[in-house]
Order: structure tokens, then C-alpha cells, then sequence
């Protein structure tokens, strides 16, 4: 890619992004590239000048932002205030949202009116903040029971009495607790008739006042204030309870979850929103971007008021969760399943080496199973793979068996080289496991090969060559590259960047920082991506791979990190363990189970099934391979060379 090309790619997707609104995900989506690199790529543009922003621009900024959550939820309106400083903390924050939230409820009372009121931080600073010259005669409902907090003030009883009082209008209160110790007290309660008579006047409110909850780690305000165990709240957590609208958990998806503690609410039910004339929700605060998200897919809301920071934490979960939910489920179990089994393997494998049950050397997976199983998840099945030394996820990612891999690496008949060729050299042609390579980039020339065969006969098979950081310093390399982008073909060029060849770090063996920018000299796309993010990097293949069966080669660097040493003789002398310690904080498989279950795509009992599964697959594969036949001598020499005439 020229310097000029590069400059007029980063002028248009400035373009597309600030002045046209549209969202990096489709932006991405034009250039076939992730939706991370296009933030990159937008950081550079204001890094090199080409944008300038200025405080003039950000009511324009937050006016986009609004479009964005209002066009993604539909919302009636999205009312968004500069975020406070960081200094002041979010009390700051909190004066901004609640002023705005108080001029838009203003500007929505009329005489005759009825409002309901929650709970909340959010809402005082919002009645805090009310100013008013005048009197209304309106009714104002406490929406659900008192709970006791150690901020009285921030109260649904104190907070209605107190909005009442500037409105000049009558507060109704509900004298009741918010949560009860049982059902049955609970039904006896709202039985009373002054209780359900408030209760079903809350219900149909003209105008809801509404604060937004989260359960996301399993301590919530019911915790605090005592009315939950902890317990209790990370069972419901469990559940797929990670928010709470109006004390009612709900999860991910907006739905209500069916847990005993919202069996014992005594308040509106979050449904009873959908039917009132207008439900604003004021929340803001790092910690409830997830909480929010869930609150609005539920469609609880019509308005929300928030700070700028918040609303682009929730277009990032709302993206997030999008691009999971496009993943159909049995890829997913599956992609989980593999990362699973290479996890085991590795982890057995060591075992056995250190103990030299297994003879000659291997180069392990731990901390790579993202970004070494997921694109061969990715891919179709006619599409082949060819691997490096550190293989066994590409092995396993493309769906190679425990029995076939543990037999190959104890030397055995049935191994998926007959014993002949290791952890090196796995490969299972009817899989399109086009083997491994033990040679730093020997792989690439052979895998542009089998790219130019495949264009040749016009099949729709696309080639993916894996890659480490060291083989971008290898000739063999640049030529692979060179020949790929010359002819067009339909490869995949996956780097791992895993920080590390052997013992050198890569910025002491290469000059620049992004391996990405490569790819620019061979005129082919490059992007870096998350190579601990599995959906990232599934979309990421899968809109490279139509890419190269267009358009040719892509370049796509996995940012990711071996826990464990270069090989089996590694004593990690070069590294600290602080540095492996925050990556064994950034686990791809912890990650991605911590995704799945906070999603609610699968249940907690069906991974923990796959875990057990895949432990006994891997046990009895190394029972069976100690038991396999070894390969007979005399048979040496077969399959050292290839032949068109079986005869000859």
C-alpha cells in the first residue's frame, strides 16, 4: 500500500466515521478488516492530523452518539452530557446527568398529571437539580417499597415526598418494604388494600422516573443494604440476573429472570413499563454500561439520560453482544470445545515431558487456543490450514482428534502420521490439516503453492498459513508475500503474535511496532486484532475470507501470549512473572466462558459437561496410545516421497 493509497484509506474512513455516522462495525465490514483496527486506525488519523477535534465539535459528537443508541434501541430520545472530571469523581458526572435529566422532565409536566419515582443516585441529583417557578397539579407515586439505605435521602419514599414538594403536588407513598422474606408475605401484603390500591396507580403513571441497577459481580444495592446475602445475589448472577430495572433482576437479553428474590419485590414489575406514556431512565457510571444495555434491549425505556463516556460504553456492549449473538450456538460449544481440548492436551503434555514420559521436544499452546483454534473454526471445510512448530491448535482447531494427536506424539501406528512425525508435524490432509512445519516460515512458500493451485483449477478454497512474530523476519516471508499479492491469490496470511521469538522480545528484533504495516508494502490489507478475542477474531476470518476469494491475500496479526516457555527445555529466564501473571489474567478460554455465560448463550452446567468430557477424551486417548501398535520398521521409507505412478 502506497503512502498515498494509505493517507486517502485513513481520509475516507475519517469520513465515513465523523462526519457520515456510521459505525466502525460497517465501516470494518467495507474494508474487511476488524472493528478494532478501524478504532486504531481512527486514533491514527487524529494522531497525524488528519482530524482535529475541537470542543466546538462536541455537541456535534454527542448529538451522533445520541443517533447511534437511538437508532440501535428505539429510543423516542437519547439526551447525552459531557462526562464530569475525573478529578471531582462521579459526584461531577452525577450534577450534569441529573441537571439535564431535570430540564427534560420539565419540559414534559403538565397539570393533571400523574409521575412515578424509583430509587436511586441518579435520581436525586436529578430532583437536586429541579428548579422551578411555578406549581403543578400533579400526583407523585412511590413505585415500589422503602428499603432501608444508609443514604436516606437517595430513597424512593424521601425522593418522592421531596419531588412532590418542589411540584407543588401530592406524593403517594407505599408503605411497605421493598423486598420481603417470602412469597407468601409478600402476596399477603399486596393483598392490603391500600398497598394494591398504590401499587396499580403506580402502574399506570403518565410519566416514570426510572435508575438502573447492576448485578454484573454479583453484589448489587439489595446486598448492601442487607437485604440479600451475597449468597443469594451471586446465585441469581448465576441465573443470568446482571441488572436490576426498578429492584427487578433482569438479564443480558432484558428479560426478567425467575429467581425467588423478585418473587418477593413489592413494586411495579418492570412489563408494566412497556404500557406508560413515557419511561425516562437516568443511569451513568462505568459499571452500568452492561446494566444499561440490558435495561434497553428489554425496552423498559424511552428516554435515556446519560454522560458521554456511558453512552459509548453501551454502543460497546450493544456491539459485543451483537457480533456473539450472529455466531450460531453449536459453533461456539464447538470453538469452546476445541480451545478446551488443545488446553488439556498442552497441559498433559507437559506433564509427560517433564516426567520424560515422551521423548524429543514440543512447542506448547498455553495462552494461544483464541488465536490458534478459532480460525480453523472459521473457515469451510474445503478450505486447508498450514501450520508452524507451535501447531497443535491449528491441528485441533481444525478438528483433529485427542486419540490421533496423542498417538502421533507417542510414536504410535495410529497416530495421525503414523507415529513417523510428531508435535512438529501433525497433519490430516482429509481435515485440511496441510501439516505443521518445524522450519520459521517454511510453511509460506509451500501454502502460496497450494493458494496458486487453487486458483488455478477456479476452486472456492482459501488457503489460512500460520505464522509466528519471529517469521516476519524471514525471507522465505517477504517472498510469500510478495508472490501472493503479484498473483492475487486466495490466502490468508494469520500471524501469532505472542511477543516472543524464543527468547527475544519483538521490539528488540523488529523496527516497527505494528507487524501489520507489512503488509502495506505487498499492497494487501493488513489489520491487528485481539488474538485473545474469540469473536473477534471468527468475524475477523470469516470476512477475510471472502476478501480473498475476490480481491487476495490479507495480513492479520493475533495480538495474544504463550504462558508457557518457547519449548519444553524453556526455563522462561527472559521473562518476569508479572508480565505472565497479567497474561494469565487475559486467559482466552476464561474469557470467552466468562462471555458465553454473562450472554446467557449457554448455560454454566453445559461447559462444565464439555470440561469434563474432553478430560476423559484426553485421558483415554493416552491410555489407548500407550496400548497402539508402533509402525514397523520395514516401512520406513514409504511416504518420504510423493509419486503420480504408484507403480514406480
Amino acid at each position: 500500500m502506497t503512502p498515498m493509497y494509505e493517507q486517502d484509506m485513513l481520509k475516507e474512513i475519517a469520513r465515513l466515521y465523523f462526519i457520515e455516522g456510521e459505525h466502525q462495525s460497517v465501516i470494518a465490514g467495507r474494508y474487511g478488516v476488524s472493528r478494532s483496527q478501524i478504532s486504531k486506525l481512527l486514533k491514527r488519523c487524529r494522531a497525524e492530523g488528519l482530524v482535529h477535534i475541537t470542543i466546538h465539535n462536541a455537541d456535534t459528537m454527542t448529538k451522533d452518539l445520541a443517533s447511534q443508541l437511538k437508532m440501535r434501541f428505539s429510543l423516542r430520545d437519547v439526551i447525552i452530557v459531557p462526562t464530569g472530571s475525573p478529578d471531582v469523581g462521579y459526584a461531577d458526572t452525577g450534577k450534569r446527568v441529573g441537571d439535564q435529566a431535570a430540564a427534560y422532565l420539565k419540559s414534559q409536566l403538565r397539570d393533571g398529571m400523574s409521575l412515578g419515582i424509583e430509587w436511586g443516585t441518579s435520581l436525586y441529583h436529578m430532583i437536586e437539580q429541579f428548579r422551578t417557578d411555578r406549581t403543578y397539579d400533579v400526583d407523585v407515586y412511590q413505585m415500589h417499597g422503602i428499603i432501608e439505605s444508609s443514604t436516606l435521602d437517595v430513597e424512593g419514599s424521601a425522593l418522592a415526598k421531596r419531588l412532590g414538594n418542589l411540584l407543588g403536588g401530592r406524593a403517594h407513598l407505599m408503605q411497605a418494604p421493598m423486598l420481603v422474606e417470602s412469597r407468601e408475605l409478600k402476596e399477603l401484603l399486596v393483598s392490603e388494600r391500600k398497598i394494591a390500591d398504590k401499587l396499580e396507580q403506580a402502574k399506570h403513571v403518565d410519566i416514570a422516573c426510572i435508575g438502573i441497577g447492576t448485578n454484573e459481580t454479583g453484589v448489587n444495592v439489595l446486598t448492601r443494604a442487607g437485604y440479600l446475602s451475597e449468597e443469594e445475589s451471586r446465585d441469581i448472577l448465576r441465573m443470568g440476573g446482571t441488572a436490576m430495572v426498578s429492584g427487578w433482576f433482569i438479564d443480558r437479553k432484558g428479560c426478567v429472570v425467575q429467581s425467588s428474590a423478585n418473587e418477593r419485590i413489592i413494586g411495579v414489575h418492570p412489563e408494566s413499563f412497556k404500557s406508560m406514556d413515557l419511561v425516562i431512565g437516568v443511569a451513568y457510571g462505568r459499571e452500568k454500561h452492561q446494566a444499561i444495555c440490558s435495561a434497553l434491549r428489554g425496552g423498559y425505556i424511552h428516554v435515556l439520560i446519560t454522560d458521554e463516556e456511558t453512552a459509548r460504553g453501551v454502543l460497546a456492549e450493544a456491539e459485543t453482544t451483537r457480533e456473539a449473538e450472529e455466531i450460531p450456538l453449536d459453533t461456539l460449544l464447538m470453538i469452546y470445545e476445541r480451545m478446551i481440548r488443545v488446553r488439556k492436551l498442552d497441559e498433559r503434555l507437559e506433564q509427560l515431558f517433564t516426567k520424560k514420559a515422551l521423548y524429543g521436544t514440543t512447542h506448547l499452546s498455553i495462552g494461544q487456543e483464541a488465536s490458534s483454534v478459532v480460525p480453523g473454526c472459521a473457515l469451510e471445510a474445503q478450505d486447508q490450514v498450514f501450520g508452524t512448530h507451535r501447531g497443535h491448535g491449528h491441528a485441533v482447531g481444525r478438528g483433529m482428534s485427542s486419540a490421533v494427536f496423542m498417538a502421533e506424539l507417542y510414536g504410535k501406528k495410529t497416530g495421525c502420521a503414523g507415529g513417523r512425525g510428531g508435535s512438529m508435524h501433525l497433519v490430516d490432509v482429509s481435515k485440511g490439516i496441510m501439516g505443521m512445519n518445524g522450519v520459521v516460515a517454511g510453511a509460506l512458500p509451500i501454502a502460496v503453492g497450494a493458494a496458486l493451485s487453487a486458483k488455478m483449477k477456479q476452486e472456492n478454497r482459501v488457503i489460512a498459513a500460520f505464522l509466528g512474530d519471529g517469521a516476519t523476519n524471514e525471507g522465505a516471508f517477504h517472498e510469500a508475500m510478495n508472490l501472493a499479492s503479484v498473483w492475487k491469490l486466495p490466502i490468508m496470511f494469520l500471524c501469532e503474535n505472542n511477543l516472543y521469538g524464543l527468547s527475544v522480545h519483538v521490539k528488540r528484533s523488529t523496527g516497527i511496532d505494528d507487524l501489520a504495516a507489512r503488509a502495506s508494502a505487498y499492497g494487501m490489507p493488513g489489520c491487528t486484532i485481539d488474538g485473545n478475542d474469540v469473536i473477534e477474531i471468527y468475524h475477523s476470518i470469516r470476512r477475510a475470507r471472502e476478501q480473498v476469494l475476490t480481491h487476495g491475500p490479507v495480513f492479520i496479526v493475533m495480538e495474544t501470549y504463550r504462558i508457557s516457555g518457547h519449548s519444553k527445555s524453556d526455563i522462561n529466564a527472559y521473562r518476569t512473572q508479572e508480565e505472565i501473571d497479567l497474561w494469565i489474567s487475559r486467559c482466552p478460554i476464561k474469557q470467552f466462558r466468562k462471555l458465553l455465560l454473562r450472554e446467557r448463550l449457554c448455560s454454566d452446567a453445559v461447559l462444565e459437561q464439555i470440561d469434563q468430557q474432553v478430560a476423559h477424551e484426553v485421558r483415554d486417548a493416552e491410555h489407548a496410545a500407550k496400548r497402539a501398535e508402533v509402525p514397523d520398521t520395514a516401512t520406513l521409507m514409504e511416504d518420504v516421497y510423493a509419486c503420480t505412478n504408484p507403480e514406480e
